[in-house]
């Protein structure tokens, strides 16, 4: 009889143990909770000259920062940015963006750039880009008895142009030949008089 007592009373124990602990697991829990708004910095965005004619050029933008993102452009007229001007106030830009832009005569002129996020924390300035004006050099390659040769020797970053070469009479200062619009940066003018004075004239205009 006494086991069967103990029995019972260590049965209703167990149950009651069992009851407590289900109670405890389905009692909610209290959790404090906290935030704070973050933005991750934007990156350095960079300027890459895609092309320059006389004294117009062009830049293009490389960024990994997503579209919208604020951007502003520096010049100066010397690489530690000591008297800068602001080209460009944060504007906008995405990757792949193309500006344009017009230098004065025999300007030379240093280009940079920096990004801000949506905190406006304003990121580093990106490595300098120089740019100056970029007008066609002409050279007098081979003079023979009845002919000339002349080169552009110039090079056109980005862009791909055309050429004409024209030939003047010094004396008279009239026209003698132009050749078409051509890629060539070489011309030969040919059936020439001998021991005779010429001027050679060059235009470079962008290919259409």
């Amino acid at each position: 009889m006494r086991n069967i007592k103990a029995n019972v009373l260590f049965l209703i124990s167990v149950v009651a143990l069992s009851l407590s602990i289900s109670q405890v697991n389905a009692a909610p829990s209290k959790v404090a909770t906290a935030q704070v708004n973050a933005w991750t910095l934007a990156a350095v965005p960079e300027i890459e000259l895609i092309g320059s004619l006389g004294n117009e050029f062009d830049i293009q933008i490389h960024s990994t920062n997503p579209t919208g993102t604020e951007m502003k452009i520096e010049k100066a007229t010397n690489a530690e940015f000591s008297s800068h001007v602001v080209l460009e106030d944060w504007k906008a830009h995405m990757d792949g963006d193309k500006l344009s832009f017009s230098l004065q005569d025999d300007e030379k002129i240093f280009l940079r750039i920096q990004a801000r996020n949506g905190a406006n924390e304003i990121t580093a300035f990106s490595t300098p880009v120089v740019v100056q004006q970029t007008t066609p050099q002409l050279t007098l390659v081979e003079a023979k008895e009845t002919s000339l040769r002349v080169k552009d020797d110039q090079e056109y970053t980005g862009i791909s142009v055309e050429r004409k070469f024209s030939l003047v009479d010094s004396e008279a200062n009239t026209s003698v030949f132009s050749s078409d619009w051509i890629t060539a940066d070489e011309y030969d003018f040919i059936n020439l008089t001998s021991n005779k004075s010429y001027k050679v004239e060059l235009s470079v205009r962008l290919k259409p």
